[in-house]
């Protein structure tokens, strides 16, 4: 990531970690400004538009669907008022190709992706960098990838990658995995209607994300009951599944402290079927019934010297 020197760094207050670091990383040269997003997790294309009427940052960053919540963001938008202002734009792409049937983040300063989101090998990915940064240095030392990143390539991976990203873009999604999913939370309302709170549903999302509040219970209690049975899901995004804190995204959509202890995130793949999202609310039945039988315990846990 990268800005002129004195200028702003402008990212969505829900960007990933990776992005968001990144950019904070970089607060002793730059003043970062997080750009607010509304109730349901989307950016505010406003905020964005009047502050560029002002003043032109160095570095504009939004991610193209949230990595938790799966809402879709205006990010072309955001690209093209950063095209008539002259200011890069990167977009975080790592949820949204392989997704969505749409080019891969076209006229963009910068797009990043990651293999495995799309069915490639774990531990690789690309940064897709437009001429205006021709002359970045990711990493320095050798002069691999014409002096851009430093190291030696992982040939079998790169070469994993792009075949599944082919794959993938020859072949997108069905609409009846947005139906599933869809169909599950209905389900959820139908069962157990306002104690229950399924964030971003008011806007565009990814077919295979649902962030939801569950009832009564903290999430932490939620998901240890549904690894019993066989179902794996997380606090947060696949790389934050085993922090205890709720999602910071949830906090700038203005969700409350309480309502966050109690928010998981389930996502799908491909290949997931109706019978499997039906067997996940039969796991989600039993498993409430199970907490309900069972007093939560606010105290610390035992420590176990070994």
């Amino acid at each position: 990531m990268s800005a002129a020197p004195g200028k702003e760094v402008w990212i969505s207050s829900i960007e990933h970690p990776s992005v968001r670091e990144a950019a904070l990383g970089l607060s002793e040269k730059h003043t970062v400004r997080l750009i607010p997003v509304d109730g349901q997790g989307r950016l505010d294309l406003d905020w964005v538009s009047d502050r560029l009427c002002t003043g032109t940052p160095g570095l504009v960053s939004v991610i193209a669907a949230h990595n938790e919540t799966g809402v879709v963001q205006p990010w072309q938008e955001v690209r093209d008022l950063c095209l008539d202002a002259g200011v890069p734009f990167h977009c975080d792409a790592v949820q949204w190709v392989g997704k969505i049937a749409e080019p891969l983040c076209p006229d963009c300063a910068a797009v990043s992706l990651s293999g495995h989101k799309f069915g490639g090998p774990k531990g690789v990915g690309c940064l897709i960098l437009g001429r205006e940064w021709s002359g970045l240095k990711v990493l320095r030392g050798g002069g691999q990838e014409m002096d851009s990143r430093a190291g030696t390539e992982n040939i079998a991976s790169i070469v994993g990658m792009v075949a599944a990203l082919k794959a993938r873009m020859d072949r997108p999604p069905a609409p009846d995995q947005l139906r599933a999913r869809d169909h599950f939370e209905q389900m959820l309302e139908a069962e157990w209607g306002s104690d229950i709170q399924i964030h971003g549903k008011g806007v565009e999302r990814l077919w295979n994300t649902c962030f939801v509040s569950l009832p009564n219970h903290r999430a932490n209690r939620w998901i240890a009951q549904l690894d019993r049975l066989g179902v794996e899901v997380s606090t947060g995004s696949a790389c934050s599944a085993i922090k205890s804190g709720p999602s910071s995204a949830l906090g700038f959509m203005g969700i409350d402290k309480e309502t966050e202890a109690r928010t998981i995130r389930i996502s799908s793949g491909w290949d997931t079927r109706q019978s499997d999202w039906d067997e996940l609310f039969d796991a989600l039945k039993q498993v409430r019934l199970i907490l309900d039988s069972e007093p939560e315990r606010t105290g610390p846990g035992r420590v176990i010297e070994i």
